[in-house]
């Protein structure tokens, strides 16, 4: 699917590589491409021709080239390939198009981000650079599933340093050796055991590293194992934010931001209760401590995240079980774990004090087709 310059790559690689099968046709919505050959692969029609020529040249499987397809174009054309039962792969990373990198796991299957595309973000990276580059960045909880990838945006704009805090030594080391393996073995990383419960080790923190920025991830977060132990998610989650907004007020750090939910509004259960009381206390903050920002960052699901729906699902479908879809009807905001730390380092630039920002959503999806499209294309 697509016969730019992805598709004439993708191509080249299905003929050098025979494990990729043999290139059959390709597809583009170009008519200028119409009737052409892309190393005598014929271009047989548009991206809505896709189920009918599946079916009429009896095609195996699919591959999506064209990395400029986004939000909902990217989910239509999703729908078409699915809907021909083939199997479906896309490019695993754009950036190897017209490299001469190692032709091997250039494609990947389908995962529930790709059903989910949303537009294109753009991002003010001069403001964002302004706020990192040079700078000494902590994010707490580091090594979960937000924290980690705060750490690897936050590495895309050279920090001076970046503190990984994290009371799971395991998750944080792997996410060290990973950054180590893209930016270097002498990359300005440093993974910090602790627990943002115990003030004394984050006031040793601040007062060994005087981090400008503090990304607060750290929490419990797991719905209904928080309203099994109550106690646990209060001395985590609110107790220990607030442990983290009064070291940072001794240290003079210049802005700390709270990674929070829309479980939070109106909240009908304890992790939402939790966090709700987090705003609150930055909201205490700011009227208290005049050299500090204190600001607050809310999202819905995120795609990925540790305890959400889709890696059940995903567990579910790979294991051969049916999917549990509470309500055919039922709808939910999603986001992936990328677009959502971008639009955490957009929102942090900003100075505005004691704001709480709202990241944009997009349209609700439909649960059931959710669970149908898993189903489909098992990870």
């Amino acid at each position: 699917v697509g016969a730019g310059e992805a598709g004439d790559w993708a191509i080249n690689v299905c003929k050098t590589n025979k494990q990729y099968g043999r290139p059959v046709l390709a597809v583009d919505d170009d008519p200028a491409k119409l009737h052409q050959t892309i190393h005598g692969v014929p271009v047989k029609g548009t991206l809505e021709d896709i189920p009918e020529l599946c079916t009429r040249y009896g095609i195996h499987s699919i591959i999506i080239a064209i990395p400029t397809l986004k939000g909902s174009k990217l989910s239509h054309v999703i729908d078409l390939c699915v809907s021909t039962h083939c199997a479906v792969q896309v490019l695993s990373d754009p950036q190897l198009v017209g490299s001469g990198a190692p032709q091997q796991e250039v494609f990947r299957e389908l995962n529930p981000a790709d059903f989910l595309s949303r537009e294109e973000v753009t991002l003010d990276t001069d403001k964002i650079s302004g706020y990192l580059t040079g700078k000494t960045v902590l994010v707490t909880g580091g090594g979960g599933s937000i924290g980690s990838e705060l750490c690897r945006q936050v590495m895309r704009f050279k920090p001076g340093k970046l503190l990984i805090f994290d009371i799971y030594e395991n998750c944080a080391y792997e996410l060290l050796m990973e950054l180590q393996q893209k930016y270097g073995r002498d990359i300005p990383v440093t993974v910090l055991i602790g627990s943002i419960r115990d003030k004394k080790r984050l006031d040793e923190v601040f007062d060994t590293y005087h981090p400008t920025v503090v990304f607060h991830a750290a929490a419990h977060k797991h719905v209904p194992l928080m309203e099994r132990v109550p106690d646990e998610a209060v001395k985590n989650n609110i107790f220990g934010t607030l442990n983290v907004t009064l070291a940072s007020a001794s240290a003079g750090i210049g802005k700390v931001i709270l990674i929070s939910t829309d479980k939070a509004v109106e909240p009908s259960c304890v992790y939402g209760a939790t966090k709700r009381v987090c705003e609150l206390i930055f909201g205490m903050m700011n009227k208290i401590s005049a050299n500090t920002i204190y600001n607050v960052v809310r999202f819905g699901n995120v795609i990925g995240s540790r305890g959400s729906v889709i890696p059940l699902f995903e567990a579910q479908a790979a294991s051969g079980h049916d999917l549990t879809v509470t309500h055919p009807d039922v709808t939910r905001y999603f986001m992936s774990i990328e677009n959502a730390c971008d639009l955490i380092l957009e929102a942090s630039e900003l100075d505005d004090r004691g704001k709480l920002f709202l990241l944009d959503m997009d349209k609700p999806v439909n649960i059931n087709k959710l669970a149908e499209n898993i189903i489909k294309n098992p990870v």
